[in-house]
């Protein structure tokens, strides 16, 4: 599949930007759903793309766990109905040893594809 990059501005977070170059490889998906066009990289450098309303994709730092995340939510939320799901990115908790066989971009990757996947499935089950 033909690839079109994101555009990674210069203060995107380096987590990120690993996100978004994946979703570069998602271009069915991101064409289809109009997301190319909404993204937003805030002064963190972690980026918000699509509408809170239908589909958003999100990368965020929780202070209280140390951990980075790739958050999406399918629809307005889940008290109207809409899900939402959750995918670590990075656990600065975790010792450098963790179980985890996969290096740190190729779990973002593998978070990326579940994540698409996973937001596929909700759509097909909604229809």
């Amino acid at each position: 599949r033909s690839r079109s990059p994101l555009p990674l501005p210069p203060n995107c977070h380096p987590l990120s930007a690993v996100v978004l170059s994946r979703l570069s490889y998602h271009q069915d998906f991101l064409r289809s759903r109009s997301l190319s066009s909404t993204l937003k990289v805030h002064a963190d450098g972690h980026f918000t793309l699509g509408s809170p309303t239908s589909l958003g994709i999100s990368t965020s730092y929780i202070p209280e766990s140390k951990s980075h995340v790739l958050r999406v939510s399918l629809g307005p939320g889940p008290a109207a109905g809409g899900r939402e799901g959750e995918y670590t990115l990075q656990n600065n908790e975790a010792p450098a040893w963790h179980t985890s066989k996969l290096g740190t971009h190729e779990r973002i990757e593998k978070a990326v594809d579940d994540m698409v996947a996973w937001v596929e499935r909700g759509e097909a089950e909604r229809v």
